[in-house]
Order: C-alpha cells, then sequence, then structure tokens
C-alpha cells in the first residue's frame, strides 16, 4: 500500500509522466438518444422492403428476405457501419426461397435463417408457410441448407428466434391455421442436427405472432405480439438453464415509474448492456414513433425523450433493427398508407453506467451506520434508526418534528435537566429522540424505506405476498394513512394508485372498515363503489381468491 501511495505522489507531482492507462474514458462520443437518418438503401441496391430480418456482424448489418408490395425477396444487403455505404452482398450456393416474416440469428461466423411465409403474394398462389433452416456463412458467402431426421417443428412465420449455449431456439409463431406457443431447440455445432422440443414450465406466454424476441444475462425476453383477444403489454422471461417462464410483474411496487408501453404487434426489441429497447409496432389504431427502455436492473419501464435535433423515424412496423457497438439501427418497415421504406435510422445508446444512488441509500439505512436520531414508533415504542438531514430533506413534517426534538433537548439543557448536545460520535443511541405513538412500526418503517430509495415493496416482509391479500392491503392503507400525516404527497398518490389496483370482492369489506377507522374518506368511497351487492345476494360470502377487478355475477 505504502509503495503504491508513493507510485501516485510522485505522478500527482509530475502530471506530464502519469501512467496512459491512468485516465478515464466516458462514452460514447456522440450525443446519447440521438436519432439520426443514415444513408438510404437505394433501389439498384435492393428493394424498399418490410417483413424482413436484420442481423450485425462485425461492423456490418446485412439484411435479408422481406417484401417489397408486390413480391417476396431473396437478396441479402449489406450496410458498413464505417464506409456507411450499402451494396449488394455476392452468395454461393442456393439461397432460401423468396419469404418474409422468417427469422434471422447470429452464431459464431454465420446466419441462421429459419421458417417464414413463402410463394406469390402478387398472383395469391403457392403460398405457405415454412420450416427449412439456412445458414450464411459469412466469411466465404456460402448458402447450405441443413437437413434434418426425426421431429421437425411445424412450419410457421412470424415466430421468435434466439441464439443461447450454441444452440437455436425457435418459439411460437403462425402456421397458417392458428397461432403457436411451442419452442424448439437444435444445436449449431457439432454433428448432432436434429430438432428437440422443449418442455416449458411456468407461466408461459399465450400464442402469439409477430412480436420480438431479446436475449440478456442467459434469459429471453418476450414483448407483447398479436395473440388475439389476449394480446397484453406484458413482459416474459424465459430462462433457458430451466426452461422456465415468468411474467415479469412490478405492479406490486411502490415507486414513481413510467407505464409500459401499449400492447402492440410488428416492433422491434434489442438488448443493449442492462437494457432492452422497444421501438415502432401497430399499437392498437396507431403506430408509434416512441422508444421505450426496460432497466433489468431496476425493472422499470421508461419512455426515452429524443435528444435535441433529433432525426426521429416516422412510425413504422415490420421494420428490423440490430446493435452495432453502443448504436441501434432499424431499416424499412411498412409506414403510412401502406408504404414500403428503405430508410435507415441509427439510435446512439447510453453505456453510462448505472445510478445506484437510491440502493446506497437503502444499504445506509439497513446497515444504521452514521445515524443521529433515534425514533420511538408506536404505542409500545419500537426503536428505529435514521438520520436527520434525509428526514428533513424528505418530509417537512419530520424537519418540524426535529426542530422540535432540538427545541426540547435545548431547554433541558437550560433547566439542566440534560447534557448538552455534543457532536455525535455514531456510537451508541443518538440523543436526539423522536416520539412517534401513532405510527405502526411496521408501516412507518415502510415509509421510512420510500425516503431513502423512493420506492418499497409492500409484500417483501409478508408471508403470503400477494399484492391483494388482507395484509397487504392494510399494510398499504397504514402506509398511506402515516405518508399523509407526514406530508409525503408522492407516496400519498402511489399508495392510492396500488389500492385502486388491488381492491377486489375478495378484500373490499376489510379495506372498507380500515379505510373507516384511519378516516380515508378517498378510499372509502373507492371501496363503495366496488359491487358489494353481487356478493351478497351469492349467500356464499366473498371468494378470497377473487382477483382485482373480477366481477361476480349474480346467482
Amino acid at each position: 500500500m505504502q509503495n503504491i501511495g508513493k507510485m501516485i505522489t510522485e505522478q500527482l507531482r509530475n502530471p506530464n509522466e502519469l501512467d496512459i492507462n491512468l485516465r478515464m474514458e466516458f462514452g460514447p462520443f456522440e450525443t446519447v438518444h440521438k436519432w439520426k437518418r443514415m444513408s438510404e438503401c437505394y433501389e439498384f441496391v435492393g428493394a424498399r422492403r418490410s417483413k424482413h430480418t436484420a442481423v450485425a456482424y462485425k461492423d456490418a448489418i446485412y439484411v435479408f428476405g422481406g417484401d417489397n408490395g408486390k413480391s417476396m425477396l431473396n437478396d441479402l444487403i449489406r450496410f458498413d457501419i464505417k464506409e456507411m455505404s450499402w451494396t449488394k452482398t455476392g452468395c454461393m450456393g442456393t439461397p432460401p426461397a423468396p419469404r418474409y416474416h422468417h427469422s434471422a440469428v447470429v452464431h459464431m461466423s454465420s446466419m441462421f435463417v429459419f421458417g417464414g411465409y413463402t410463394g406469390d403474394i402478387l398472383a395469391n398462389s403457392n403460398l405457405t408457410n415454412k420450416n427449412d433452416l439456412f445458414e450464411y456463412k459469412f466469411p466465404s458467402a456460402q448458402w447450405v441448407q441443413w437437413r434434418f431426421t426425426g421431429p421437425e417443428p411445424v412450419p410457421r412465420s412470424a415466430h421468435g428466434a434466439a441464439v443461447y449455449d450454441d444452440k437455436l431456439w425457435i418459439f411460437a409463431g403462425y402456421d397458417g391455421n392458428a397461432r403457436l406457443n411451442d419452442m424448439w431447440t437444435v444445436n449449431l455445432v457439432g454433428e448432432n442436427r436434429q430438432w428437440e422440443r422443449v418442455e416449458q414450465k411456468g407461466q408461459c406466454p399465450p400464442t402469439c405472432c409477430n412480436f420480438p424476441v431479446a436475449v440478456a444475462r442467459g434469459k429471453m425476453y418476450v414483448f407483447s405480439g398479436q395473440s388475439g383477444a389476449k394480446i397484453t403489454n406484458a413482459l416474459f422471461q424465459f430462462d433457458f438453464e430451466t426452461h422456465t417462464w415468468s411474467r415479469i410483474c412490478t405492479e406490486h411496487l411502490l415507486r414513481s415509474a413510467g407505464p409500459a408501453p401499449a400492447r402492440r404487434y410488428g416492433h422491434t426489441m434489442l438488448a443493449h448492456n442492462r437494457h432492452l429497447y422497444v421501438f415502432g409496432g401497430a399499437a392498437d389504431s396507431t403506430m408509434p414513433s416512441d422508444v421505450y427502455c426496460f432497466d433489468l436492473d431496476t425493472q422499470m419501464w421508461a419512455m426515452i425523450q429524443p435528444a435535441p435535433e433529433s432525426q426521429i423515424p416516422s412510425g413504422r412496423l415490420f421494420h428490423a433493427g440490430a446493435v452495432v457497438g453502443d448504436a441501434m439501427y432499424i431499416f424499412g418497415g411498412t409506414v403510412d398508407n401502406n408504404v414500403r421504406s428503405g430508410e435507415l435510422y441509427r439510435f446512439q445508446l447510453s453505456n453510462y453506467p448505472r445510478c445506484t444512488l437510491q440502493e446506497d441509500l437503502g444499504r445506509i439505512l439497513r446497515s444504521e451506520q452514521f445515524c443521529d436520531v433515534l425514533l420511538l414508533v408506536g404505542e409500545e415504542p419500537a426503536a428505529v434508526l435514521a438520520h436527520q438531514a434525509l428526514l428533513a430533506a424528505r418530509s417537512t413534517c419530520l424537519r418540524d418534528k426535529i426542530m422540535e426534538a432540538r427545541e426540547e433537548l435545548s431547554a433541558r439543557v437550560a433547566a439542566g435537566e440534560a447534557k448538552p448536545l455534543e457532536p455525535y460520535n455514531y456510537q451508541g443511541k443518538p440523543d436526539l429522540v423522536i416520539h412517534l405513538p401513532e405510527a405502526r412500526p411496521d408501516a412507518f418503517r415502510m415509509v421510512l424505506t420510500y425516503i431513502y430509495t423512493d420506492r418499497i415493496d409492500p409484500t417483501e416482509r409478508l408471508i403470503e405476498e400477494r399484492p391483494a391479500s388482507d395484509d397487504t392491503i392494510q399494510l398499504v392503507m397504514e402506509v398511506l394513512r402515516l405518508s399523509l400525516r407526514l406530508n409525503i404527497p408522492r407516496l400519498c398518490g402511489l399508495c392510492a394508485k396500488f389500492l385502486r389496483g388491488n381492491l377486489c370482492l375478495g378484500n373490499v369489506l376489510k379495506a372498507l372498515h380500515a379505510a373507516h377507522v384511519s378516516n380515508l374518506c378517498c378510499i372509502k368511497e373507492y371501496c363503495l363503489r366496488i359491487p358489494l351487492d353481487a356478493c351478497l345476494l351469492c349467500g356464499r360470502g366473498i371468494s378470497p381468491g377473487r382477483e382485482p377487478g373480477q366481477v361476480v355475477r349474480r346467482c
């Protein structure tokens, strides 16, 4: 340690001799979240198109197939990131038949194209789904069709594809008659060229098509898509190791987070670092041009505001995207009036390290280090340690209580009843004490967690972790009452939003009683609007398993 300190000291004395490795490089050097229109692909290189695929390999984007509005395509065109130019890609061997709604992924130095819809769309003849697999070898520009023995996935289009653990994974899609949600995998290395059906577990997405998939941190993510009446804006996660699906659910968290993107289909979702980026698609009757970002660490959605002077693409669906370096590229798609696009756009992604302020403050609260105020909470006081500065900054009521406690202590010192307040050495209990006899300790600890971290999980310490359970509802009601008393308006709004989303026939009577006891008039009014008469007429009481928002029919 002394040698390291001596070396740094010497280098600081001689700034011109600093080790070139001791430097801070912050990227990207382009404006973050800025859209830029790149060179358009001219017709003599490749047609304007939609329902195609785009993959990244080294410093280039490869676009295959799609349709130009009149016919299906099977050309392979290339955009060079450094040269910023489009070229046709020569190839050896027999390429896949013209197609759209296929999938394309990269593994090592090859691109794998699976399935899709083929035929003559203008003559409406020979239209069929495929389940063939082609490999394009980038170094030799050669197409090779793989042959299989044994069972194979049914022919399909508008499916999802991913590469993980040297395997190709195929999920869901449309077989010409119905949407699917089966999964198949095949080894991309070795001699064992056989498809294997995956036994999926957990909360599997509904049958769907025209959805994107993205792979990050050993998981595959699926967002929205066409699922008929079941279409939602849910985000699903598939664990490749355990073959288990789970729906990423954050509704039970009380925090200031943006809403998820609206349900849609024909969009793209691309992974970069800890984020998933969603762009475009058809959201009901609109084609939004917003970019949404899902943070895998915080489990939060955010709509990204484009940087000034951005050249924002118009809304579109059935486009394709790829990530090269720290930028997302979007090519083609169907825009207004069913017109195909040949535009290429670049969106600068962020490489900044994640802000950990809220987590750091949460850790310092849990560790009880450097605390300088003691709060005695409840009728049978529970001791809670905290930091004056944070309490005062986040709650005017707590700031007033801190000032009152200081004045009271000063008066006691002046009367000779207490020792003068000395600088606290962070050993033992603080001299400054605040009494909160009207608060429930568990609810106050939750409020305190929000003060430090800006978020709380009401189900975290409960045995029954259902957001709509009686214990959870009553705890959030108490948190709401406390946040009103302590003048924390944002937490009040989050609690009210949580209750509106989770009050149901299974918990409304207890919630109504708790709201009456706590004098929460707004919650009482909301409870009274829930149709209780149907439950009372049933004569069987209230079903505790009833889901939030679900109405019971009269018997």
